[in-house]
């Protein structure tokens, strides 16, 4: 998830498979920096028992990173491999539709 210091630092986990990257960001820090999760595409995932927004590399992340230097913030990413599989029950694609409705889950 993130870490933030009084001096607006962000520490943001990035998650590599075998085959692509993701940012991992809890829906609530999201809600803290007022981003909206629609501002995001559907190659992104949102995990339901973690309540947290997994952020595609090549346009969902670069996005976010974006918006967080806009409000002021540096971001910084710690690395970790991880072995993902986004079919597993607890994911779902954050479609525009989801993203809308994300404050129910």
């Amino acid at each position: 998830m993130t870490t933030e210091t009084q001096n607006k630092n962000i520490e943001i986990n990035y998650i590599s498979t075998d085959s692509h990257g993701y940012a991992v960001v809890s829906r609530y820090d999201l809600k803290a920096w007022q981003i909206d999760p629609c501002e995001f595409s559907e190659f992104s995932y949102y995990n339901f028992e973690t309540a947290c927004v997994y952020l595609e590399e090549d346009c969902d992340l670069p996005k976010l990173h974006k918006l967080l230097r806009e409000k002021g913030f540096e971001v910084s990413f710690n690395e970790m491999q991880s072995n993902l599989f986004f079919n597993h029950p607890n994911f779902t694609r954050l479609t525009k539709q989801f993203a809308l409705n994300i404050e129910r889950y």
